[in-house]
C-alpha cells in the first residue's frame, strides 16, 4: 500500500519587518519600519502546529492528481498587529499545480500567531514548504 506524505522545511525568512511604534526611521527611508531577524527555529516552532491542513491538502490533491510533482512552494505572508495573516502569495513553486498552490495560500491566510510564538506585530515572512512523495508500507 502506498501512502504519500508532505515534508516541510524552513528555507528562508527574508526579513521580519516590524513597524516601530515610536516612528523612528528604519529600513525604507523614514517609513517607521525596521528590519529584524527571526531564527529559522522560531519560525519552525510557530508553523509546525499549523502544518496538518497543508499535509492533508497535499495528500488530497495527490489522490486527485497522481502525477502531482514533489517539490517546493514558497509563500510570502504578512501579519497584522494581532498576528493574523492578512496577505499571502506564492512567490515560487516547483510543484507547478495552481490549484494546490492556491489551496496552500488559503490555508496560510487562516493562520494566527501570538507573541508566545515569537512572531507578533506587523511583520512579513517568506516560508518554503517542501513536498516529498514517501512510500509507507502497510500490512
Amino acid at each position: 500500500m502506498k501512502k504519500f506524505a508532505m515534508m516541510y522545511v524552513f528555507a528562508a525568512v527574508a526579513a521580519l519587518f516590524c513597524n516601530d511604534a515610536s516612528g523612528a526611521d528604519g529600513e525604507g527611508g523614514g517609513s517607521g519600519w525596521k528590519t529584524f531577524t527571526v531564527s529559522g527555529k522560531t519560525i519552525q516552532r510557530a508553523v509546525a502546529p499549523k502544518m496538518p491542513p497543508v499535509i492533508d491538502a497535499y495528500n488530497r490533491r495527490f489522490n486527485d492528481k497522481p502525477d502531482l510533482a514533489a517539490g517546493t512552494v514558497t509563500v510570502r505572508f504578512s501579519l497584522d498587529g494581532d498576528g493574523r495573516v492578512y496577505s499571502a502569495e506564492v512567490t515560487e513553486s516547483t510543484v507547478r499545480d495552481e490549484e494546490f498552490e492556491n489551496t496552500v495560500v488559503e490555508i496560510v491566510k487562516e493562520w494566527v500567531f501570538t507573541k508566545k510564538d515569537g512572531l507578533g506585530g506587523l511583520s512579513e515572512f517568506v516560508y518554503t514548504f517542501t513536498f516529498q512523495q514517501r512510500e509507507v508500507r502497510g500490512k
